[in-house]
């Protein structure tokens, strides 16, 4: 079962499948949505539960916004540079 952000319950299909892009085997989850494209998650570790493929990209997806608005807000988006002296420089 899948709960969204506003606590609606979907029943999810998961299966093991081969990709041919990843050459190997993985375990799919798919979850429709009502008026949308379906959800669709995937790892490569087969035995992985669907619920815990699905807890993973949440909390990945919370760090990139995260990363996003620290990023947005702190004025770092701008900064391009690798060289340690101007990184100093920056700050």
């Amino acid at each position: 079962m899948y709960e969204d952000s506003k606590g609606n319950k979907t029943r999810c299909h998961t299966a093991v499948v081969h990709s041919r892009a990843l050459r190997r085997d993985i375990r799919i989850v798919v979850c429709p949505v009502e008026n949308a494209e379906p959800l669709l998650y995937f790892s490569t570790d087969t035995d992985m539960r669907p619920e815990k493929i699905i807890g993973f990209y949440r909390t990945r997806f919370q760090i990139e916004f995260g990363i996003r608005d620290a990023k947005q807000f702190t004025g770092l988006q701008s900064q391009q540079t690798r060289d340690r002296e101007r990184l100093d420089f920056a700050f």
